[in-house]
């Protein structure tokens, strides 16, 4: 370690003015090294003071002097010329003040860079070397690929233009033979030879196997609902509907109406591919004219009414009312076998009764969802009452 002392600074120059200055402005590039600022002092009866510099190198001590001497300090009004001498710590305080000869200065300074070069100094990689290798064999290795490429380039170039030539020579030929028609298909011949080539030179792509969604879905064999159609022949029956209607067969008559309708219609249509609403409408009634719709209803009619008595008449025992007698409640009490074989009859019968009312729920609810979604029942009749 060595203490610098630098003179000629005023005294309005703070440290932290002083190290940046050092860093970026004396030392800058030149010199790279750590330095403290161990005090500044001023000196009597002036306006300078004294900064002593502690750096942690000897040999940089050396150069930060070079440096500091005779560098010229601008405050922005006046100049102010900088000296810097090394205070050894190992010699007599009487010698602090006497510089170093220039000559011992020079043979040190000049063996320490010599030193300094030579430690930092790096060997060169065997593999570094041989990536930067000058060497006539390997200029002579990279001309020789070079031309290689180039004589394959020219080759192609070479078998392109005679082909184009050939191409050239047989359009002549053909057109002094068969005329100038035969010029086009040779064209398209030329274009398929090169579409074909390309072909053959591109990678095979992969096949993708894209499943259809229809495919992959069961066909629906649900009768058509026919919303429109149904609807408008409803609307042509309401002065025949209204005299066979009443509160309690509206909803039923209505139901099997349309169901018949929708059958019909969709025997017509077995053979047709597409058509319009008013022409499903026109080929219904050349079948189906107007005269028919009395009937239809008196048989819609007739089916609905003996259907309720067959529902009435397959009624559960369970749903009369039972006898209010004791002696025959205390019988039945009191007989076992009877009772376990009157328990069984009821109970097929329960059976028998709930799978028939869970069908009729099904059909029910099947027959509301399709109303719901194309047409409601109660804005139906209300049209029709309404017209």
């Amino acid at each position: 370690m060595a203490d610098i002392h630098v003179l000629g600074l005023p005294k309005n120059v703070k440290k932290p003015r002083l190290v940046s200055l050092l860093r970026t402005v004396v030392f800058g590039k030149k010199l790279k090294c750590k330095f403290w600022i161990r005090e500044a002092y001023p000196l009597p009866n002036s306006q300078f003071q004294q900064v002593v510099v502690n750096i942690s190198k000897r040999n940089d001590a050396y150069k930060a002097v070079d440096l500091i001497n005779d560098f010229i300090y601008f405050n922005g009004t006046e100049d102010f010329q900088l000296s810097a001498v090394i205070v050894d710590d190992h010699l007599p305080q009487e010698n602090y003040d006497e510089p170093m000869p220039e000559a011992v200065y020079a043979d040190k300074h000049v063996g320490r860079e010599r030193e300094r070069r030579q430690n930092n100094k790096r060997k060169k990689s065997p593999l570094r070397n041989k990536e930067r290798s000058r060497s006539p064999h390997y200029k002579n290795e990279s001309t020789k690929l070079d031309m290689e490429i180039e004589l394959v380039r020219k080759q192609r170039l070479l078998v392109e233009e005679e082909r184009k030539l050939l191409l050239e020579k047989k359009k002549l030929e053909l057109l002094k033979e068969f005329g100038p028609g035969t010029v086009k298909k040779l064209e398209k011949y030329a274009a398929v030879i090169e579409k074909h080539s390309l072909e053959d030179d591109e990678p095979p792509k992969p096949q993708i196997t894209v499943t259809k969604k229809n495919e992959s879905r069961r066909a629906t064999t649900g009768l058509p609902l026919f919303v429109l159609p149904c609807r408008i022949i409803i609307k042509q029956m309401k002065t025949v509907l209204t005299n066979h209607t009443n509160e309690n067969n509206k909803f039923e008559l209505l139901k099997a109406l349309r169901m018949t309708i929708r059958k019909r219609i969709a025997e017509l249509l077995q053979t047709k591919t597409f058509m319009q609403t008013g022409e499903i409408i026109q080929l219904y009634r050349e079948t189906y004219p107007l005269d028919t719709d009395e009937k239809l209803l008196e048989q819609l009619v007739a089916e609905i009414k003996a259907n309720a008595n067959v529902a009435e008449n397959n009624k559960p025992a369970t749903d009369i009312k039972e006898n209010d007698n004791p002696q025959e409640k205390t019988e039945a009490k009191f007989s076992p076998g009877e009772s376990n074989t009157s328990n069984i009859e009821n109970k097929d019968t329960k059976t028998e009764t709930k799978n028939d009312l869970s069908e009729k729920k099904g059909e029910e609810k099947t027959v509301k969802k399709e109303i719901k979604e194309d047409l409601n029942v109660n804005d139906g009749l209300a049209d029709l009452d309404g017209d």
